[in-house]
């Protein structure tokens, strides 16, 4: 088994890397070495919630970020975050 730093698995930190590229290039510049810190913290927590989710959407998403595929990946996280609102949304008597 492949780890780097951080304890993060090879692939997962190739996708955490390909993150940080596409952000620091919609930016316009790269993230000092606090801010990249900071931000790999952050995106740490958030696979690791992606990951203790039982949301095939969400496990799904969390499988092509580690895999590098950042943007389909998002494009999953997006997607449930959508259904999830539509359900938040709803009226839901026995939620009440």
């Amino acid at each position: 088994m492949c780890a780097v730093a951080g304890g993060l698995p090879c692939s997962t930190a190739a996708g955490v890397r390909n993150l940080l590229a596409a952000e620091e290039q919609a930016r316009g510049k790269p993230y000092t070495a606090e801010e990249r810190q900071k931000r790999v913290g952050e995106l740490q927590a958030t696979l690791a919630r992606i990951g203790t989710s039982a949301d095939p959407l969400r496990q799904e998403a969390r499988r092509l970020i580690a895999q590098g595929n950042v943007a389909d990946g998002q494009a999953k996280l997006d997607e449930a975050l959508r259904i999830f609102s539509m359900i938040v949304s709803m009226d839901c008597p026995p939620c009440s």
